[in-house]
């Protein structure tokens, strides 16, 4: 990007265009969880690897204009994924996709082209159940009805995401803890979100705790 100097600027309108990476949370949220959700001032185009994948697991995803319906009904099929820059499937999803597979029927192998370091979800997905194995890039997991609430930490922004998503669809209660250093800052006010879709998610600060400690129920 080359940028030439002007010594006086005028004022002008611009719209932020809305976050693929949220949108592409709220989406797995859905997969993880089942029901139906319609996400509203979206672009579908956006995140069309994450429709693709998960419509081949058997999620039903509609778009119509700037909006999307997402339907799960019934357990997603096991599915194969490759991260890869826009349009491929976003490495930032990659966490998410994992928990989400989780509970697929049958196995699932996810590939991580970008980062060599984006496992660090991976042992507290396994503290809630989950049957992962790492071999290099590759991830291979093996599906299973249910996870288990736990006590787990988000080590990164996006891992700590994966942990909330799992935790929605964990028999009994899953505790994050950290996700002021991590989540809080990637995005806006997520539980309420949740909650507003039916989650039971609560931010919480113990009394033996600092305020800047919000573990997430």
């Amino acid at each position: 990007i080359r940028i030439r100097g002007n010594a006086k600027l005028h004022s002008t309108r611009f719209t932020v265009i809305p976050d693929r990476i949220e949108t592409g949370t709220l989406i797995l949220a859905v997969a993880a969880s089942g029901g139906e959700v319609k996400l509203r001032h979206v672009i579908p185009h956006h995140v069309q690897s994450v429709v693709n994948i998960l419509q081949e697991g058997g999620m039903q995803i509609t778009s119509l204009g700037d909006h999307l319906t997402v339907r799960r009904e019934k357990p997603l099929e096991a599915f194969r994924v490759r991260t890869a820059s826009f349009p491929g499937f976003p490495t930032d999803l990659q966490p998410l996709l994992t928990a989400v597979a989780s509970t697929a029927l049958g196995t699932s192998r996810i590939e991580e082209t970008i980062f060599e370091s984006r496992f660090l979800h991976i042992p507290e997905l396994r503290r809630m159940g989950a049957r992962l194995e790492v071999e290099g890039r590759h991830i291979t997991v093996s599906g299973r009805p249910n996870l288990s609430g736990a006590p787990v930490r988000a080590r990164d922004l996006r891992g700590g995401a994966a942990l909330v998503v799992a935790g929605l669809s964990a028999e009994g209660e899953t505790v994050v803890n950290d996700i002021e250093q991590f989540i809080s800052r990637g995005y806006e006010n997520l539980p309420a979100k949740l909650r507003s879709l039916g989650g039971r998610v609560d931010s919480v600060v113990h009394p033996h705790e600092e305020a800047v400690s919000h573990p997430i129920y």
